[in-house]
């Protein structure tokens, strides 16, 4: 199902592979590893992870992804800390998350910034 570098969509994408893995948890299926290796690939220093192999535009949406298809994976995080301190950056003065840095907050974004920091903090803490 994945694509032969490992990701899901056209071109293989963060945002696509995390649903992907969403759905084929739901269905009891696993990814080859070569979808881990994809993930790996994407991530990057500075802001965590980038939606394609040759993209750079961060933003909160992919680097929520990235994390969640790692968490998903069972695979470390290699700039989990870059990947945290870009969605903190996301937050605005009034405490809501915007998709960008310095953006305008928004309820999903928010959401997702936050659902993210617990599941990777529930990720750090499991043995």
């Amino acid at each position: 199902m994945e694509n032969v570098e490992g990701g899901f969509g056209r071109p293989s994408n963060l945002h696509d592979t995390v649903e992907a893995l969403r759905v084929l948890e739901v269905c009891g299926c696993g990814v080859e590893e070569k979808t881990a290796n994809f993930v790996r690939r994407v991530a990057v220093a500075g802001f965590g992870f980038r939606l394609t192999e040759t993209s750079l535009s961060p933003c909160l949406e992919t680097t929520c992804a990235g994390i969640a298809c790692s968490i998903s994976l069972g695979i470390p995080i290699d700039y989990a800390l870059d990947a945290i301190d870009f969605i903190l950056a996301c937050q605005t003065g009034h405490g809501g998350f915007a998709f960008r840095p310095g953006g305008l907050p928004d309820l999903a974004w928010t959401h997702l910034a936050l659902e993210t920091i617990y599941d990777w903090l529930n990720a750090q803490a499991a043995p």
